[in-house]
């Protein structure tokens, strides 16, 4: 072949290899768009950004019962509304910190502090305790946030600002009714052991006034800062001197080791709690039978089968509130259409549900409203009293 024969040949070849080339490149790019065709409806779900609500709970020490139980009770929430499409199409993720109330106040502020770094959080959930939503509550109410408590008794917290709520009833309730069982039953001289807490120190106090202004005479007023036995003992003693018909406890963290000192002394009169839950039943062995105590009403029955089914005990004080709060966000956020908390605080004011504790409804500062039943410890049941 000469050389322009050769040349000519080269040229037209690669002029077929070019147009192959520019095909397949056109074919690249058409299979690239079908792909990516394909795929957009998973990459606007991977663009989904979930719904976090900010958990600060007493994971640990004497509040850890309390605490857990209340967020094993939001995850049940959570995986139920997730496998439903979550709210408003958000998956809802729950970030969690300890607050370690027992421990010191300041825990739960740090906890609190630590969440709030996170910019996507506006709603929360907690505290557990008294101890930890009062000092919660004056920063709270200063941010842009919803917040939330499953087991505050004190009203000062959910009163502090109108963005904060709780979902267990003020305690100042139960404890002035209890005063006014008391005397009905006859018991008009009263001793009272407390301690230095919060919430235990206040309820002394309302109990105090409440008995007083009822025609109750206090035979003793008891009030420690220690959680040894040694101060029990002592004040189980001296109370038996004073011959009560009725020894009235507010001290909650101590209340099993308080029935034993009692027993021990030999006191011989009625016994009344605010709060009586299985840990302090369990310490007690048995020197807390036939203590009358407040309570509210029941968990719902299908909550507790499946609460129970998931984490294979049975639900305790916290984990039907707690459950409740993701479902009350989840109620208020649908009937607004967003989670901006200007909109949600007025929402969740006006709410009215069912849910597992019971019924919804809050008084006009976010105080949940319900009626105190009385029970009576006997044995391991709890007797309507």
């Amino acid at each position: 072949m000469d050389s322009k024969n050769w040349e000519l040949s080269f040229r037209n070849r690669s002029d077929i290899d070019n147009r192959m080339m520019i095909n397949h490149k056109s074919l690249y790019t058409f299979a690239l768009a079908v792909l990516s065709l394909l795929l957009f409806p998973f990459q606007l779900e991977a663009q989904v950004k979930p719904l976090k609500i900010g958990v600060v709970l007493c994971l640990s020490g004497g509040c850890q019962q309390t605490g857990t139980h209340a967020l094993n009770g939001m995850m049940l929430a959570r995986d139920e509304i997730n496998s439903k499409g979550g709210i408003l199409n958000r998956p809802v993720e729950l970030v969690v910190q300890d607050s370690r109330e027992v421990d010191s106040p300041s825990y739960s502020v740090s906890a609190y502090r630590q969440l709030r770094l996170d910019r996507e959080i506006s709603l929360f959930a907690g505290p557990s305790w008294s101890i930890g939503g009062l000092a919660i509550a004056p920063i709270a109410a200063r941010d842009p946030v919803i917040i939330i408590a499953p087991t505050v008794g004190l009203e000062d917290f959910n009163e502090t600002a109108d963005n904060i709520f709780c979902l267990w009833p003020h305690d100042s309730v139960s404890t002035k009714a209890l005063a006014e069982l008391a005397i009905k039953r006859g018991w008009k001289r009263a001793a009272v052991i407390s301690n230095t807490n919060p919430w235990e120190s206040r309820l002394a106090r309302i109990f105090q006034e409440e008995y007083r202004r009822l025609g109750g005479v206090e035979t003793d007023f008891v009030e420690h800062s220690s959680s040894d036995a040694t101060p029990l003992r002592t004040a189980a003693t001296k109370i038996r001197s004073s011959k009560p018909d009725l020894v009235f406890m507010t001290n909650y963290s101590q209340l099993g080791l308080t029935g034993r000192a009692l027993k021990e002394a030999g006191v011989d009169a009625a016994k009344m709690t605010v709060l009586l839950e299985d840990p302090q039943i369990d310490v007690a062995s048995g020197a807390l039978e036939g203590t009358i105590f407040a309570t509210y009403s029941d968990a719902e029955t299908n909550f507790v089968e499946r609460f129970k089914s998931r984490f294979k005990i049975s639900p305790d004080m916290g984990a039907d509130t707690g459950y409740d709060i993701v479902y009350l966000y989840k109620n208020a956020i649908e009937r607004v259409g967003s989670t901006d908390p200007l909109k949600l605080r007025d929402a969740i004011l006006a709410t009215e549900m069912t849910g597992a504790s019971g019924p919804i409804r809050f008084d006009s500062k976010g105080g949940v409203i319900k009626t105190p039943i009385f029970k009576r410890l006997s044995g391991k049941s709890r007797e309507v009293f």
